[in-house]
């Protein structure tokens, strides 16, 4: 390969290297990264919710309670109707359950600690609660708080 040629193949490698490392710069300033969310830990949901009946509302305002059992039973009243079901921590330490009146119902949580008796309720969105919501998204339920204690809530559920 005559010299000139043996100059421009390597400008020509040295650039598509620069492009590529460029292009991968880029991808990864693009990537998005979720929010760092202070999770209660599993042990921290069985001593502060579990370990107790608790009272909430529902983002858009409606009252409920739910009283899960250490035989990993629940029941939940929503509008003064109960809901019986099973309560257990899934692969990821979400909080979940299942009613037996439907067994599509329930869902896997998440909380928060927004003060010392207040707690946000959080699910993560899949296609089926808002398909605009990338998947991973956090949502929020409402808030909650231990019955029988002063509800320490100030404001609205973040998501």
């Amino acid at each position: 390969m005559a010299p000139r040629r043996r100059v421009v193949a390597a400008l020509w490698v040295t650039g598509a290297i620069w492009a590529f490392a460029g292009h991968l710069q880029v991808q990864a300033e693009t990537r998005t990264t979720p929010a760092v969310r202070d999770w209660l830990s599993v042990g921290e949901v069985r001593a502060e919710i579990l370990a107790h009946p608790v009272e909430g509302t529902y983002t858009d305002g409606r009252a409920w309670g739910e009283d899960a059992r250490p035989n990993g039973t629940t029941v939940l009243v929503e509008e003064g109707v109960e809901r019986h079901g099973i309560w257990f921590f899934d692969s990821r330490d979400r909080l979940c359950f299942r009613y037996d009146d439907d067994a599509a119902s329930g869902g896997c949580f998440r909380y928060e600690r927004r003060s010392r008796n207040c707690y946000d309720h959080l699910f993560e969105s899949n296609a089926t609660e808002d398909p605009h919501l990338p998947p991973g998204t956090w949502i929020s339920n409402g808030l909650l708080w231990r019955k029988g204690e002063p509800a320490t809530c100030d404001g609205e559920p973040s998501s």
